[in-house]
């Protein structure tokens, strides 16, 4: 690797490394209630050796529970920089500028080593700009380490293609961050199916390239089996309404026109950049199969093997998304972050095929596109600048005022000091007053709610309810009302309850 190329990656990948740091000062960076547990477990990790979290569910004996919806990476990463002195949540930003870092200078190398410092620039220039990705990178969620995951499987895939084993540790390592690594791995089989060789061979490669996120999916099982936390994700089925693809299209729209419009100009924006990056495309697959090259992943031009492994890896995790829409989790939401891995190796995608056209083009569309580029880019920092500055004012989900301000949670602080503590936002106890709670009841626990007051009057615990919705579980006034239990408080944000035969705090 020449000094030139490694330096353009390390500048481009300092770039955003440095706006995530300015984007997730005062306020930020938003924590929602991912963030909140991935940080609690990290905590617990450094203090007890243990990845546990301080919520649990009402009808638990202790407040806190295995950690077990997510997976161990990101609180393990966290944990790293805490373990030496550093703040939790400086430890977080840390990770996340990290992240940011090693993304950006993975595809920017990688689009370098393809097509040349044209691409690489347009690489730098998409990932950097796009709001999508800037508004993942300054919350503490699992998706910016593992975009990391998914920049270093493709370029694997391109630059390795005939190491199954090393695609296989990748995909681990991102099932180890998140849940959906499960679809890397899959590709990665996939990509071993569809090389060239005998049959034998490939079906060796393949179960090589799965084989180490079967062992990691099963460690972690095994893990919260031993723990006694309930399972990863129950099965159910949701059906995918109108208002599900909407909101994907809605994502999709912001993702390819980054500016403030009517709607309706808007998506008509989206719809002429996809044409055109399609077009480029077409023109790249047109090129490579007159030169005798097919877009597959046994191709032998590393732009083909790279377009063939950047459509199997979106293809497959945007199939993965949908399953467990419909089969685990209905709460999945078709949003920006849940499908910033295809932004990413879409844009790897749209980076190459621009750069190999831009090095045989005349230098007047040159120009063209050059231009079309640095609107786009000047589009998405301003909308990315502009929601910076509104979550550095008013914070981001759990940072917001209203929970920084909560009389609530004040009184939880000063009277609730002692008294077990049941509440609709577990999370937001533990942010705030630093305890331990339980969650008040889900929907589904309708038929066993009197069993709640009971536990209340046998705890002689309260009722924390914050007006805030929480769309899982039963609605605060209608549970009070249904089981008659006994105001305490009330206060701008919320109230605070108790059973009826329960001595007050």
């Amino acid at each position: 690797m020449s000094r030139s190329r490694l330096a353009l990656g390390v500048l481009a990948g300092a770039v955003a490394a440095m706006l995530v740091f300015a984007g997730t000062r005062e306020n930020a960076p938003g924590l929602a209630l991912d963030g909140v547990t991935y940080m609690s477990a990290a905590d617990a990790l450094v203090h007890t050796g243990e990845l546990r979290v301080p919520f649990s569910r009402w009808f638990e004996a202790d407040s806190t529970s295995a950690l077990s919806r997510w997976p161990p990476g990101l609180p393990v990463l966290i944990a790293i920089p805490h373990f030496v002195g550093i703040p939790i949540l400086t430890g977080a930003r840390g990770v996340l500028m990290l992240s940011a870092f090693l993304t950006v200078l993975g595809l920017v190398l990688l689009a370098d080593r393809v097509a040349g410092t044209p691409a690489a620039v347009i690489a730098a220039v998409l990932l950097i700009a796009s709001p999508d990705l800037a508004r993942l990178h300054t919350s503490v969620w699992s998706e910016p380490p593992f975009l990391v995951c998914v920049v270093a499987l493709l370029a694997a895939l391109v630059l390795a293609a005939d190491r199954p084993l090393l695609h296989g540790v990748l995909a681990a390592l991102g099932v180890l961050l998140r849940y959906a690594g499960i679809a890397l791995a899959a590709a990665g089989a996939l990509w071993a199916l569809a090389r060239p060789g005998s049959w034998r061979r490939r079906m060796r490669s393949a179960a090589l390239a799965g084989l180490p996120s079967v062992l990691a999916q099963l460690w972690w099982s095994r893990h919260i089996a031993r723990e006694g936390a309930e399972a990863i994700r129950p099965f159910s089925i949701t059906r995918l309404g109108w208002s599900v693809w909407r909101q994907g299209a809605e994502s999709l729209r912001d993702w390819l026109a980054p500016v403030q419009l009517a709607p309706r100009l808007q998506y008509s924006l989206a719809v002429l950049v996809l044409v055109v990056s399609v077009g480029f495309f077409v023109l790249a697959v047109r090129r490579l199969r007159v030169g005798g090259e097919r877009v597959r992943p046994g191709a032998t031009a590393a732009e083909a093997r790279l377009y063939a492994a950047a459509a199997l890896l979106a293809g497959v995790y945007t199939m993965f998304i949908i399953a467990a829409k419909v089969f685990a989790d209905g709460w999945i939401t078709f949003d920006g972050r849940l499908f910033s891995p295809v932004i990413v190796v879409a844009e790897g995608a749209i980076a190459v095929a621009l750069g190999a056209w831009w090095v045989r083009s005349a230098p007047a569309m040159r120009a063209v596109a050059g231009a079309a580029v640095v609107l786009w880019a000047a589009c998405g920092l301003t909308t990315s600048a502009a929601e910076a500055r509104i979550a550095m004012r008013d914070g981001r989900y759990m940072t917001y005022g209203y929970w920084r301000t909560s009389a609530l949670l004040d009184w939880v602080r000063r009277e609730g000091r002692h008294v077990p503590i049941y509440s609709n936002y577990p999370s937001a106890v533990f942010m705030y007053a630093h305890r331990s709670a339980r969650e008040s009841p889900s929907l589904g626990e309708f038929p066993r709610v009197r069993d709640f007051a009971a536990t209340l009057a046998r705890t002689g615990g309260v009722f924390v309810a914050f007006d805030m919705p929480s769309p899982w579980l039963l609605p605060n006034e209608a549970l009070a009302k249904y089981l008659s239990l006994r105001e305490i408080a009330r206060f701008p944000d919320g109230a605070v309850w108790a059973a009826p035969d329960s001595t007050p705090p």
